[in-house]
């Protein structure tokens, strides 16, 4: 029968809890740099075409289109609502000299004013529509791949902090009060917290 001050068989040390639990963690610091660096890397295109995007003007003569916002004209051919997964407003624009047209997403007051065969003025950005003006409504599309994208990046960016502080801190923890495992709540606040930022930022 082993002493009151004596462990149990099998029972860990606090040294060994310690060493157990920031061995644990270190797998997520390695993904939280993994996240920020890849996170980094690919956030580069898209920001740098949004940027592009916002400084362009209407194209001058002779000036390459890949640099400037083309006008064009065009035609609503149909307007109505998309039900998923909330209600939307689009309208299905077809550009003069284009046998089909393409449906984009407006907002109420323009769809209230619109009514199909209204001649529309144009503007593109490097082939994707970006501006319709129509009855005196002006509707500004975005960049839709290129802020998903971007979104996705500063998301996964956002996250890896979270991450590498989580287990950064919980190894402090770990070390500085020797057994004493990281509160649950500053684990789990650290990546909640960066997560919301992430959010707030890419919006």
């Amino acid at each position: 029968m082993s002493g009151g001050g004596e462990e149990e068989e099998g029972e860990l040390s606090p040294q060994e809890r310690a060493a157990l639990h920031r061995g644990v963690r270190w797998p997520m610091v390695v993904t939280g740099l993994l996240m920020i660096g890849l996170g980094l890397l690919l956030i580069q295109d898209p920001y740098s075409e949004i940027k592009a995007f916002q400084r362009a003007e209407n194209c001058r003569p002779g000036q390459p289109h890949n640099s400037c916002l083309v006008a064009a004209r065009g035609t609503v051919t149909e307007r109505g609502t998309i039900r998923y997964p909330e209600l939307q407003y689009a309208l299905m624009v077809r550009r003069d000299g284009e046998r089909a047209g393409q449906t984009y997403t407006i907002g109420k007051g323009t769809y209230d004013v619109v009514r199909p065969g209204d001649r529309a003025a144009l503007r593109f950005w490097r082939g994707e529509l970006v501006q319709i003006r129509v009855r005196g409504q002006i509707e500004k599309l975005s960049l839709s791949f290129q802020e998903k994208y971007l979104t996705g990046c500063i998301l996964a960016i956002f996250t890896g902090v979270g991450l590498l502080l989580s287990a950064l801190s919980s190894i402090l923890w770990v070390t500085l009060f020797d057994d004493e495992e990281a509160p649950m709540w500053m684990e789990i606040a650290l990546p909640v917290v960066a997560v919301i930022a992430g959010l707030v930022i890419a919006s």
